[in-house]
């Protein structure tokens, strides 16, 4: 099993958007190092790294295994398919806090960090800046990420075959006059830890998602964001393949931030389907009037 532990974000205003992941998703600020502010969404290791940078977009992803075991056996499957690993120094890996990592880049150069052993302060408690009930983490991982790729069979073949995920379902939706086919990948019980999404792309973030504890702390969130004039890209809605009921706000750094509860887990018996629409419910763009 694996689970998306971190990721590492370049933005231009490092204070702009810490102060939006606190003030309005409620993630705990755990320090500074090097210019570098890490940022917690439970009372483990933290979650998102933000860097300063031009790029404005996704710039690493950390995934955990549980054991040295584990890693080794990830390595196999990376050398067996002929991709170069990229081994962390000792620096590095105390960069991230973790006990064992290697780097190897996908079909669209993003960069992965497959670790273990993450270090974790004991007796700590997750202390974020709103009253809020926490998020979805543990086994799960942080959320999931969407990502604009130049071909999603493609990426989706490299992230089943290598790093060993599975396909969790796709929604068919029109692009022109084309049907676009997004693949959603899983690598533990959360519906998805990723989506692909082949589009033309500048970056290749397209959201970060997180799931609250409680639909009203959902609710509370998108109160917050309006009355700081955060702009919400997509309304309150409930997806057809996670069951996810969410919205989506704009961060300062340009990427889009959902916020939902209440996905689907996935289990043995889970059958993969293609589904027609993203939304069973909701999900309108600002002005538009549901259909």
């Amino acid at each position: 099993m694996m689970m998306l532990g971190y990721i590492g974000i370049a933005v231009e205003d490092v204070a702009e958007t810490g102060k939006f992941l606190q003030e309005i998703i409620g993630l705990e600020l755990g320090g500074e190092c090097g210019g570098v502010q890490a940022f917690h969404n439970d009372a483990g290791a933290p979650c998102v790294y933000l860097h300063e940078g031009p790029e404005n977009d996704l710039t690493y992803m950390g995934w955990q295994v549980d054991s040295a075991e584990s890693l080794e056996a990830v390595r196999d499957r990376v050398g067996a398919n002929g991709i170069e690993i990229a081994p962390a120094s000792e620096t590095e890996r105390a960069q991230r806090g973790v006990h064992e990592m290697f780097r190897l880049s996908d079909p669209d150069g993003l960069v992965n960090e497959i670790y273990y052993g993450p270090q974790v302060q004991s007796g700590r408690t997750f202390r974020s800046p709103r009253d809020i009930d926490g998020f979805v983490t543990g086994d799960k991982g942080l959320g999931h990420l969407a990502l604009a790729v130049g071909n999603a069979e493609a990426t989706s073949k490299f992230y089943r075959d290598v790093l060993g995920f599975d396909i969790s379902d796709y929604i068919n939706v029109p692009m022109g006059a084309e049907q676009l086919s997004i693949p959603f990948l899983h690598c533990n019980s959360r519906h998805h830890s990723l989506a692909l999404v082949a589009m033309p792309h500048e970056k290749n973030l397209l959201h970060v998602m997180m799931e609250m504890r409680s639909m009203a702390d959902v609710g509370k969130t998108l109160d917050i964001a309006r009355r700081n004039a955060v702009p919400v890209s997509a309304e309150l809605g409930c997806h057809s393949n996670d069951r996810v009921v969410s919205f989506y706000l704009d961060s300062p750094a340009g990427f889009e931030f959902e916020i939902g509860h209440g996905g689907v887990s996935i289990g043995p018996d889970w059958v993969v389907r293609q589904h027609d629409r993203i939304y069973i419910w909701g999900g309108q763009k600002p002005g538009e009037v549901a259909s």
